[in-house]
């Protein structure tokens, strides 16, 4: 590994620890944070139901993973789980109303962190930075993009 993937890694490291921080304060462990992060976004992105198996599907998470997590949120209010009205086989899951509430104030404790971040950093670099991470985004979807293309497995582990 080269020096500078090491210290993208580390950086990187950084990130998620603030993150899974912000999670804990709120007592939600990652892996449920993440699912519950993922219903929200599905939700909003897509005009289809979210079911167990599309989580499992979209996050290589095993079908176990994901129902038992789900089953955790939902124990705890922040989503529900119901029967498919299009197909009545699926399990599909949505956000309640009290996990919209959890994840908008971890948010905004992230941003608070992101602003301080920031300000420690300095407008300057703090603009570089942002054109970084823009670049860096923005090649990895090309590169995933290329990768569909190629038919390859697992090139949309990122949406």
């Amino acid at each position: 590994m080269t020096t500078e993937t090491e210290r993208i890694y580390h950086a990187m490291n950084g990130m998620k620890k603030i993150h899974a921080l912000i999670g804990r304060q709120a007592n939600l462990p990652p892996g449920e944070f993440f699912v519950l992060e993922r219903v929200q976004a599905l939700s909003e992105n897509q005009s289809e139901e979210v079911s167990i198996s599309s989580l499992h599907n979209r996050d290589h998470m095993t079908l176990s993973a994901v129902s038992q997590t789900v089953a955790q949120l939902e124990k705890r209010g922040l989503v529900q789980r119901k029967m498919s009205e299009h197909d009545r086989r699926k399990t599909v899951v949505s956000i309640t109303p009290e996990g919209k509430v959890l994840l908008e104030t971890m948010q905004q404790q992230m941003d608070l962190s992101m602003a301080e971040l920031m300000e420690r950093f300095g407008k300057q670099e703090a603009n570089q930075l942002a054109e970084l991470m823009e670049k860096l985004a923005e090649t990895i979807e090309q590169m995933l993009r290329e990768r569909a293309a190629q038919g390859e497995e697992d090139s949309d582990c990122f949406d």
